[in-house]
């Protein structure tokens, strides 16, 4: 009946020449209104839909009062879904590695549980949880306070309806060692060594792998499930770039477009990538900072300290690949040479002395990985119609299928970086055109909303007034020398022959 459709027949009258469906929009109107339109009639004019609405949010720019009415369409799908069908979509086991990061792991949580909230993938069962997605909280820290914090956000989501299991150190040691005992083989490299009096700070590749064991768990189950790895520091609130200035919105149904691509039966491991701050290390964007900061300084210095702030004119936004890398070409990217605009993050009027001692008080975020010129903004582009073969694994942002398991992240125990591009290397060759990759990014927050810098990093130490950022080139460094003999290494036929010259 209409009164349990209104959005659908909203959409359906006020864009019949936009949205267009297998059957004449008045009829399918009348039909709904009669109540003579069978479920899966329904249904399929929901799954439709869509698609449709989605692309209409973004044809002509980004419209916010239409995207509300996306993820009402949603909902509202949801729940003739739950009434009238068997659910057999993948469930999601969202896995979260963490070390001693509580305020960033709140807000990567509290953003899971909105989108949840907003699109009601899978709906919820009668204890109020929701039915197809589940966290996993992989706890890697070394603070007993921290840890517990870390606890209590499991606690609180769960009771709010998001699934929370806090995989905490015991239970990771128990993992290994039921493991150990089916294995004759040294996985060190793979697993690292384990110190039991100071199993903590093992790095993120270790603490992926040995999540990986814990997943095998739910492989024996009968339902299906994708296992969707993302990092601490990460959101699924995008930044979208609105009337010349950046806003925030869950734009993306993450799950249905995941559930559609796997349902397919093609892909084994997806990857998305981010937005917002770069995903690489200071090590290697300290040279274009300098060029950007010079860049606004030189154009600081021709305006007038107390005119209008023009740092919010409107400004083309760059869709470069890497643009934040200093040896993007190294990469198989092409990087322009160009210095990046400024744009101003002050919203009430202030003038130019205002917006110099804003954008130099974000400076020292560098150090913690945060860029004041190269962030991303999200723009859209179908996830379907931008699935393609992939190169690179993002491991803050990469969905297995149960089979795909078995592909590890490769000498976990070297802390190097670059872990997720040496994957993806091997990946190529082993599977081929199932590695894939699709326009499905999060938004990577390098610092926190409380304190303006990230919580723990690997490799960076700060004293007073100095940052000793010296293992983190170091660990950058060694992870491209890894990287980059992988690609050599896979020229000579490894890991699917042997090779004299790849001894």
């Amino acid at each position: 009946a209409s009164s349990d459709c209104p959005t659908l027949l909203d959409i359906i009258n006020r864009y019949p020449a936009q949205i267009e469906l297998a059957h004449a929009n008045n009829k399918i109107a009348s039909l709904i209104d009669a109540g003579e339109l069978s479920a899966a009639g329904l249904l399929r004019c929901y799954q439709e839909a869509l698609p449709q609405v989605e692309q209409l949010v973004w044809n002509n720019g980004f419209e916010p009062a239409l995207l509300h009415q996306l993820q009402a369409l949603f909902r509202e799908y949801e729940n003739h879904y739950e009434l009238t069908a068997s659910d057999e979509r993948f469930n999601f086991i969202i896995v979260i590695p963490v070390a001693d990061r509580p305020l960033h792991l709140r807000h990567c949580l509290h953003s899971l549980y909105e989108l949840c909230e907003h699109f009601q993938y899978g709906g919820k069962n009668k204890h109020g949880h929701y039915k197809k997605v589940r966290v996993i909280i992989a706890d890697d820290s070394s603070d007993e306070t921290n840890i517990r914090q870390h606890q209590e956000l499991a606690s609180h989501y769960s009771d709010q309806g998001l699934e929370c299991e806090h995989f905490d150190q015991a239970a990771q040691l128990q993992t290994l060692h039921q493991f150990s005992n089916q294995q004759d083989r040294d996985l060190s490299r793979i697993l690292g060594k384990h110190d039991e009096a100071g199993f903590f700070h093992k790095g993120p590749s270790v603490m992926r792998n040995i999540t990986y064991l814990k997943l095998n768990e739910f492989t024996a189950r009968e339902e299906r499930y994708l296992f969707y790895f993302i990092d601490s520091d990460q959101e699924f609130k995008l930044p979208v770039h609105y009337h010349n200035e950046y806003q925030q919105a869950y734009c993306l149904n993450y799950f249905w477009h995941l559930d559609r691509i796997f349902s397919k039966g093609k892909c084994e491991l997806l990857t998305g990538k981010v937005v917002g701050d770069p995903p690489v290390s200071p090590a290697v964007m300290a040279a274009n900072l300098l060029q950007d900061v010079n860049h606004v300084l030189a154009q600081l210095s021709q305006l007038e300290p107390n005119a209008s702030c023009q740092f919010h004119q409107e400004k083309q936004v760059t869709t470069e690949q890497a643009a934040y890398h200093d040896m993007a070409d190294k990469f198989g990217f092409t990087s322009a040479a160009t210095a990046h605009d400024y744009n101003c993050s002050l919203l009430s009027p202030h003038d130019h002395k205002a917006c110099f001692r804003a954008m130099v008080s974000r400076l020292g975020q560098f150090f913690d990985g945060a860029h004041p010129t190269r962030t991303t903004p999200y723009t859209y582009q179908a996830p379907q119609d931008s699935l393609a073969p992939a190169r690179t694994v993002y491991t803050g942002n990469y969905v297995l299928s149960a089979n795909a398991l078995q592909y590890f992240i490769p000498f976990a125990s070297s802390r190097w970086r670059m872990a997720g591009p040496t994957l993806g290397r091997i990946l190529q060759v082993l599977i081929d055109d199932q590695f894939c990759t699709a326009n499905l990014p999060m938004h990577h927050r390098r610092t926190t909303h409380e304190t303006g810098e990230s919580e723990y990093r690997a490799g960076i130490k700060r004293r007073e007034m100095n940052i000793d950022l010296s293992n983190e080139y170091r660990r950058q460094f060694y992870g491209d020398v890894m990287l980059f003999s992988m690609e050599e290494l896979v020229k000579l036929g490894y890991p699917l022959g042997k090779s004299d010259k790849a001894t």
